[in-house]
């Protein structure tokens, strides 16, 4: 017996080792969110777009307070590329330079821009994608901030030129998700990580007091705050942006499986993930999530809506 005791001698070192593991292993389950623990993945990058693999996931949302986020189904997506950033001014003004482009807002006039103070939208005569606040503003020292004032047919316009195209709401959210079905932002679980901001949103008393508590009081420029896994910026907050379809309330009651492309006609297009004007008052209803959807006319321009791009 004392001879077999000599032989495993070495097993007793395992058992500290083993507790170490595990200990590690509940330690990353149980006590680590998935906001803290999320890292940019290794993308492939060209000409400011990124690849986005493609894959199954789950859309939508089981909330009650969601109902046109349900059911929750999978969803199988082709791989893509999609605009790292939103389209800022400064790829928008080559745009209008170049062909002579003359948006919705430019056409009738006037624009809708948020009044901060009174919680109203106003019509505002010369507002555009070039005088964001109204006929006194300009885009100085406001090249790299996400384009505004564009409507959905402006930019169906900008990505026909540039050789792209609008991405599809269910695109839109799989990029958004970034290969993590549970998470409820872009970036995690919770809507700061180590207390941190990660995007551009609405704090304070909703109309009359933002707090700017991000660091800005309206929009900010591009990749101001960090990227997701697919180390796309923006692609919550800031700006709304368009997709290519249209809106339907129960529409995920008869969506098709694979690559999913919105209903055949509507009134409202689709826009993904909430803006500057954010408000984060229901946990389950956060603009700011992954699932949520948001819908306006497609010749709607105001200053806190925008797009990306997909080719």
């Amino acid at each position: 017996m004392a001879r077999r005791r000599r032989r495993y001698w070495w097993a007793y070192l395992l058992v500290p080792l083993w507790a170490v593991v595990l200990g590690l292993q509940h330690f990353r389950h149980s006590t680590i969110s998935v906001s803290t623990t999320f890292v940019v993945l290794p993308v492939e990058k060209s000409a400011g777009m990124i690849h986005i693999p493609g894959g199954a996931f789950v859309m939508g949302s089981t909330s009650p307070a969601t109902a046109d986020q349900r059911p929750a189904h999978t969803i199988h997506i082709d791989s893509f590329w999609l605009d790292q950033t939103p389209v800022t001014n400064r790829q928008f003004e080559q745009f209008a330079q170049r062909t002579g482009y003359q948006t919705t807002a430019e056409q009738q006039g006037y624009s809708q821009v948020y009044n901060p103070i009174t919680g109203a939208w106003q019509k505002i005569q010369g507002a555009d994608w070039q005088h964001p606040k109204g006929p006194t503003s300009s885009l100085v020292g406001r090249q790299n901030y996400p384009v505004v004032h564009v409507s959905w047919y402006d930019a169906v316009a900008f990505a026909a030129w540039a050789g792209k195209r609008l991405p599809t709401e269910a695109e839109y959210e799989f990029a958004a998700r970034a290969g993590v079905d549970d998470c409820r932002y872009p970036w995690g679980r919770t809507l700061k990580t180590y207390q941190q901001f990660q995007a551009n949103y609405w704090q304070g008393p909703f109309p009359g007091k933002n707090r700017g508590e991000d660091g800005f009081l309206g929009l900010s420029p591009v990749k101001t705050y960090p990227p997701n896994r697919f180390a796309l910026y923006d692609i919550a907050g800031n700006a709304w942006q368009w997709c290519a379809d249209w809106y339907q309330a129960d529409y995920y009651g008869h969506s098709p499986t694979k690559n999913p492309t919105g209903p055949t006609r509507g009134e409202n297009r689709v826009r993904r993930g909430g803006s500057w004007l954010t408000r984060v008052t229901d946990i389950d209803n956060d603009p700011l999530r992954v699932a949520n959807r948001n819908h306006a006319p497609p010749t709607q321009t105001s200053n806190q809506t925008g797009f990306r791009c997909v080719r």
